[in-house]
């Protein structure tokens, strides 16, 4: 999956932000052009190449095996049901990375809803949990960052076609059309940064009918929180 946005419209974009020094203040201006370039380069990105979630929805992938090698299912904290492998129709907040990892980053999670595992790389027990319906989860934000845990925001093929627009601050937006796949979003960079620390970024997606649905991720000293309304 290709996205729209080049290098050098992301590169003009960045540098347009730092020319409004004298208008903004040295410091509202370093983190607004550092939150612009990564929401430029973010939507610049490939991900996944072009795979649709679900699409290794077949037993050879894992199976039932798939929620056995996540233990966090068990946690107190964790309040969602899990079942194998996609099952939805609007897009889902999800994360991609090793199980082991994953189970250790994820802290808590609720809400309406429900979260999905499917194995994206058997071999090596990459998996990827997607989160459907009104959820909130809780990572721990330095496991996040060591162990390059992915997060984005995954595009079912009965969604269609889709317009993203991502938001970080008052006015800060960039959008593009995506098709369905996988939306790998820049919150290791903006974490790192400390971006997400003053705001949160908050993605819209509008699909083909009249439903769309609202992604975002903020950020404590210690903790990622994501949330999502369907």
């Amino acid at each position: 999956m290709k996205f729209l946005t080049h290098g050098a419209e992301a590169t003009a974009h960045c540098a347009a932000r730092r020319e409004q020094a004298g208008a903004w203040g040295w410091t509202a201006v370093v983190a607004r052009s550092a939150a612009a370039c990564c929401i430029a380069a973010g939507l610049a990105l490939s991900a996944d190449n072009g795979r649709p979630p679900g699409a290794n929805n077949n037993t050879a992938s894992g199976g039932d095996e798939s929620i056995g090698t996540l233990p966090v299912t068990g946690r107190n904290g964790i309040q969602l049901p899990f079942a194998r492998n996609w099952r939805g129709t609007q897009p889902a907040l999800y994360l991609e990375g090793d199980g082991a990892d994953l189970a250790s980053a994820m802290l808590g999670a609720r809400g309406r809803g429900y979260a999905t595992v499917e194995v994206v790389d058997p071999a090596t027990q990459r998996l990827r949990v997607a989160f459907h319906g009104d959820v909130t989860a809780v990572l721990d934000r330095d496991i996040v960052s060591s162990s390059g845990i992915v997060i984005g925001v995954a595009v079912p093929g009965s969604f269609g076609p889709a317009r993203a627009t991502m938001t970080y601050g008052e006015g800060l937006q960039r959008g593009v059309r995506v098709q369905p796949g996988c939306l790998q979003l820049p919150v290791e960079a903006m974490s790192h940064q400390g971006l997400l620390d003053a705001n949160p970024v908050r993605v819209s997606m509008q699909g083909r009918g009249p439903r769309g649905s609202e992604h975002t991720i903020g950020a404590t000293p210690d903790l990622l929180i994501l949330r999502q309304v369907d």
